[in-house]
């Protein structure tokens, strides 16, 4: 409802403080309706934003003997799972840092299970320089699993592991 005033106050005509006090309560009382809204209907659009479960963690290379099972299928979330990889360094393991990520959509899932999904993936960024890799991995409802070209120093793919599998 639109707020209307209660006094019609015109330029040179006597006011009571009263008045004043009822107008100003009147439009004080609609601000705090109107928050008491805003906070119902923010409380109402947080519940449709997906959850980002943690599915999976570890630190994952993801070559051919691999099988990363998350704890929720690909078809049981939202809208599908973000893939998190971070910098990797051989021999010594991962690092909490240069993190990327990827999205399988929850469709895949019905449409190519088990087939193969490249991902490319910003391994490093400096000054005058992007590096570039790339991860493959065959996409199952309730699985991933890898290839041994993701362990690879010529094409900078061991510079990168998985770290997460979140739903959203």
């Amino acid at each position: 409802m639109p707020y209307q005033r209660k006094y019609d106050f015109q330029p040179g005509t006597p006011i009571s403080s009263s008045q004043v006090d009822e107008e100003f309560d009147q439009m004080i009382g609609g601000l705090n309706t109107l928050e008491t809204g805003v906070n119902a209907v923010d409380g109402k659009i947080s519940s449709f934003l997906p959850p980002q479960d943690t599915l999976w963690t570890g630190a994952a290379l993801i070559v051919s003997t691999t099988i990363i099972s998350p704890t929720k299928k690909l078809s049981e979330c939202r809208n599908g799972w973000v893939l998190v990889w971070s910098d990797y360094d051989p021999g010594v393991g991962s690092n909490d840092s240069n993190f990327a990520y990827s999205f399988i959509p929850k469709k895949i899932a019905s449409l190519h299970n088990g087939r193969n999904h490249n991902f490319d993936i910003l391994a490093l960024f400096g000054d005058d320089y992007v590096r570039m890799t790339g991860k493959t991995v065959s996409v199952f409802d309730d699985k991933i699993t890898g290839n041994d070209v993701n362990n690879r120093n010529a094409n900078y793919s061991d510079d990168v592991c998985l770290r997460y599998v979140l739903s959203f």
